[in-house]
């Protein structure tokens, strides 16, 4: 592998990290982490455990916020569910 290579890859993984670090430094974004942790749960769902804890935010916020940990590769769609009002998603965390 040729010093180039090496200094692609370094590059690689050093912007990963900061989509990482930047994704999970927003509080609302650690605990929907830490909901997803627990099981495969839709937006609305991860909406109702938020809302069970106090933390008022719409749903829109919150599908928002798995919107970006799905973009730092935190989080995962890992089912589909097809319904009279279109596709449902399922997420979990990539652990």
């Amino acid at each position: 592998m040729s010093d180039s290579d090496t200094d692609h890859r370094l590059d690689d993984i050093a912007v990963r990290d900061t989509r990482i670090s930047d994704a999970i430094d927003e509080p609302m974004r650690a605990m929907v982490l830490d909901i997803l942790s627990e099981e495969a749960l839709t937006a609305t769902e991860v909406h109702e455990r938020l809302d069970d804890r106090g933390i008022d935010r719409t749903e829109n916020t919150v599908r928002h916020h798995i919107n970006e940990l799905r973009d730092a590769g935190l989080v995962d769609v890992v089912r589909f569910e097809e319904g009279r009002g279109g596709t449902t998603k399922y997420y979990n965390d990539d652990g």
